[in-house]
C-alpha cells in the first residue's frame, strides 16, 4: 500500500551542492533497483576518493519521466564542491560530476513503504500540486532516508521533493 504520511506541503529549499551520475534509459525494461544499486555505491565510492563524505539522503533526480525515456541523476548531496571532480555536464557518460539539488519553492511530501509505491504516491503528490492550483516548474526528487538493508521495507522513508513556481 502506498501512502503519504505527511501532508503535503510547500516549503523553500536552498541550493544543495551534490556529486551524481546522469543517465538517460528507455523505459522499456527499466530496473530502477538496479540502476540505484549500480550508482549509489559509484558515487559514494568516488566521493570519499576525492576527500568528500556525503551530507545526506541518497537521491534521484528527475528530469525525465516517460513516456518512452528516464533521465534521472543517482547521487548524494555533499557539504560543497568535491575536490578534482567535473561538473556533471562535463563528466564522461556514466562518470559522477559536481551538480546540485535545486533550490527554491518546492512542495515536499513523504511516502512511508516500499519503492514499489513510489509512483503511486507521486502521482497523488501531483494531483495535489494541480488542487492547490500550484505550476510544477521542474523535475521532482526523492531523497531515500532509510537504508533498505536495516528498515523493514513497509518503514522505509522517502522524502519527495516537487519545484512549483513562486508565488506570483
Amino acid at each position: 500500500m502506498s501512502t503519504l504520511s505527511t501532508e503535503p506541503r510547500v516549503i523553500d529549499v536552498e541550493p544543495q551542492p551534490a556529486v551524481s551520475v546522469r543517465v538517460t534509459l528507455p523505459m522499456e525494461g527499466l530496473d530502477l533497483g538496479a540502476l540505484y544499486g549500480k550508482n549509489f555505491p559509484l558515487v559514494a565510492r568516488t566521493v570519499g576518493e576525492h576527500g568528500g563524505a556525503p551530507a545526506g539522503a541518497p537521491f534521484g533526480l528527475y528530469h525525465r519521466w516517460g513516456p518512452d525515456v528516464v533521465d534521472v541523476e543517482v547521487g548524494f548531496p555533499v557539504a560543497g564542491s568535491v575536490n578534482g571532480l567535473p561538473a556533471l555536464a562535463d563528466a564522461p557518460p556514466g562518470e559522477p560530476g559536481n551538480s546540485s539539488l535545486p533550490g527554491g519553492r518546492v512542495v515536499m511530501a513523504t511516502h512511508v513503504g516500499p519503492y514499489s509505491g513510489l509512483a503511486d504516491a507521486n502521482a497523488k503528490l501531483h494531483a495535489w500540486i494541480e488542487s492547490e492550483g500550484l505550476e510544477i516548474a521542474g523535475g521532482l526528487w526523492e531523497s531515500y532516508v532509510d537504508d533498505p538493508g536495516a528498515t523493514p521495507e513497509s518503514e522505509l522513508r522517502t522524502e519527495i521533493f516537487w519545484p512549483v513556481a513562486p508565488a506570483g
